[in-house]
């Protein structure tokens, strides 16, 4: 929990490195600390992060029916690691989450044999 205080205090308060890396990206310090201010003071603390018995931990919801990772893994047949990964990351919706099927793994993403490990 200390490492998430600290990212959050890096993020919101002004300090001269934050500043430099949004420089050399390209994008104004200000305007950034004062998005990510938001967000973080939307976002849930630590502790419910960490916390097993938060509603956060265990439900969300998608087209206006909140239910459990397992209640929606059941469903609609994605496993509840990858609701929980989908979920988690910002690029999707929870209602994408629950109606894009999952991908078949790419036949080039083979396990490579011994022989190929040892060379």
């Amino acid at each position: 929990m200390r490492e998430i205080r600290h990212a959050r205090i890096y993020l919101t308060k002004p300090n001269r490195d934050f500043n430099d890396v949004c420089h050399l990206a390209g994008v104004d310090p200000q305007a950034t600390r004062e998005r990510l201010t938001k967000l973080i003071a939307e976002a849930p603390s630590p502790e419910e992060l960490i916390d097993a018995d938060s509603p956060r931990a265990k439900t969300f919801t998608a087209f206006g029916r909140t239910a459990t990772f397992e209640e929606w893994s059941k469903n609609t047949g994605i496993a509840k690691n990858v609701l929980w990964n989908r979920i988690a990351d910002p690029k999707w919706t929870p209602e994408r989450a629950v109606t894009e099927p999952v991908r078949a793994r790419s036949c080039f993403r083979r396990a490579r044999s011994r022989s190929e490990m040892d060379a």
